[in-house]
């Protein structure tokens, strides 16, 4: 061997190819498995957060549907009550039964308004009181037809009322050959 060339052994054991040989060691066995590691933890991590929302959405999507359900049931209860009312006469005139469902509505009721309607579809009495739909016809409207004859609270499509600027969900129970129409707010 001559002088210009040097062994591989030489090269190896240099001081400045050593010290890159540690280093490479050492991120090899040292930070890749920490890095392989963190990759691992952050995925099993994220996957407990997804599972942890989605039961946490869940019980939240049956708290609102039971507060609904109790709402839909008390409106229906206060719907009856107006039918009862209503169908049995327990009122002198029209201005008592008037009067009883201005209350029934001020009192604790989920409704807005309620309409007795005859058997036309014709509005006979309206709360809160209001002269000029008196007469006016629901007779083609979907909650006359399919409420007719059934005895069950019929729960029409909601629709946004423009005047009061509020979703309105009308519900209606057919009674005694009159209509009750509730709209409930």
């Amino acid at each position: 061997m001559d002088g210009s060339q040097k062994s591989i052994n030489d090269v190896i054991l240099s001081r400045g190819s050593y010290r890159i040989a540690l280093i490479l060691n050492f991120i090899l066995l040292a930070v890749v498995p920490l890095i392989i590691f963190g990759i691992i933890i952050a995925t099993l991590s994220t996957s407990e957060m997804e599972n942890d929302a989605a039961a946490s959405s869940l019980t939240l999507a049956r708290t609102l549907s039971a507060e609904i359900d109790a709402s839909l049931a008390h409106a229906e209860t206060v719907l009856r009550q107006a039918a009862t009312v209503t169908g049995n006469r327990y009122y002198q005139s029209q201005s008592q039964l008037e009067e009883f469902l201005n209350a029934l509505i001020k009192a604790d009721s989920p409704l807005n308004s309620i309409y007795i309607l005859d058997k036309t579809g014709a509005i006979i009495c309206a709360a809160p009181e209001s002269e000029h739909l008196k007469g006016f016809s629901m007779h083609g409207q979907p909650f006359f037809q399919n409420t007719r004859g059934s005895g069950k609270v019929f729960w029409a499509s909601p629709f946004i009322d423009l005047k009061l600027m509020r979703m309105i969900l009308p519900a209606c129970l057919f009674f005694d050959y009159e209509l009750t129409k509730a709209t409930l707010v």
